[in-house]
């Protein structure tokens, strides 16, 4: 069987707890009074495995929920995300995959808490990106780590990010992120050439494609070293 496990307070908006061999332990139940977020119970169910985590009735943020199966490799993962605390006290989630894994360990976090404001919650950069959750730009390469994972470019090794970005005056859309130069896998090329500088930083190469004309009136270019790479006969104008 599984017993109930030692809990921390919570810090920074986080909370951890583990599982292991032993006797279900009885009268280790903690009242979320005692920290922002307590994970009070850990039984094992049919389902799997159980948590019941609890939080102050004023705490209104969403919750992350990690595990591990090793802390010795500091590997984390997100077992579920942006989990709603509105209107109650106390949440109950299973982790399925213990039906059939061993030893978990598990922790939970505020997936609102972004004190550096740079997209990316501060347990996720902490166990996750391993990202200074107090410096917006861990690499210090001049664009924000949330921007760098949109991106795809790593926001701890500065160097890494710049990339090509696209814009297709006849199959592109500006609602598209502007990373692929084709619609594929939630990606593709933006419309207008000024939706696709929005969105670079220095150092970027925009490439434009398509016979259609890029009807620019106000184009800003936000960065001056970002470089404009034409794909054919190519046509701007106001």
């Amino acid at each position: 069987m599984y017993r109930n496990a030692v809990r921390e307070m919570a810090l920074f908006g986080l909370c951890f707890a583990y599982i292991t061999v032993g006797e279900v332990a009885a009268g280790e139940r903690l009242g979320a009074a005692d920290s922002n977020i307590v994970i009070s119970v850990l039984q094992p169910t049919k389902e799997g495995m159980y948590l019941q985590i609890d939080y102050p009735v004023v705490f209104t943020s969403r919750l992350d929920i990690y595990i591990s199966t090793n802390l010795q490799s500091g590997t984390w993962m997100l077992g579920d995300t942006n989990l709603s605390t509105t209107g109650n006290n106390t949440l109950a989630w299973i982790d399925s995959a213990t039906v059939s894994l061993g030893r978990r360990f598990y922790r939970v976090g505020n997936a609102d808490l972004d004190t550096d404001l740079d997209g990316l919650a501060d347990v996720r950069e902490t166990l996750i990106y391993l990202t200074n959750p107090l410096v917006p730009d861990t690499d210090s390469d001049g664009i924000p780590d949330g921007a760098e994972l949109q991106r795809g470019t790593d926001p701890v090794a500065g160097g890494s990010s710049v990339i090509t970005l696209y814009a297709d005056s006849d199959a592109g859309a500006d609602g598209y992120d502007g990373y692929a130069p084709e619609v594929t896998a939630g990606h593709g090329p933006k419309r207008s050439l000024s939706a696709a500088a929005n969105v670079s930083y220095s150092r970027d190469v925009i490439q434009l494609s398509g016979l259609g004309v890029f009807h620019e009136p106000s184009l800003w270019i936000g960065t001056s070293d970002v470089t404009l790479r034409p794909l054919g006969a190519v046509c701007v104008q106001p």
